[in-house]
């Protein structure tokens, strides 16, 4: 869908981004699970901001990214210097039991 004509035109559209209060990409960590083979589409996703700009917020979440993951979504999406801000769970309660 991103490199279709139609899509990119719309993306295009002043009209259309004005509309935009923010991108969001669940499941990130398929940018670096799919992204070198079986989808290769999800390592051009930086295209969004290429299109859009950089005045629209971008969200990225996952429940499992390692490090190299993260730098991975880093990259992608084409992130840069701007504030960043991670949240990490953990995948277990505090006192270990299962809720």
């Amino acid at each position: 869908m991103l490199r279709s004509p139609q899509f990119l035109n719309l993306l295009l559209d002043p009209e259309f981004r004005a509309r935009i209060a923010m991108i969001a990409i669940d499941e990130g960590h398929l940018i670096q699970d799919w992204g070198d083979d079986f989808r290769v589409e999800y390592k051009k996703i930086h295209l969004l901001r290429t299109h859009t700009g950089r005045n629209i917020p971008f969200l990225c979440v996952t429940a499992t990214a390692t490090t190299e993951t993260f730098n991975t979504i880093w990259v992608s999406l084409d992130y840069g210097c701007r504030p960043f801000w991670g949240i990490d769970v953990g995948c277990k309660p505090a006192n270990g039991t299962a809720g």
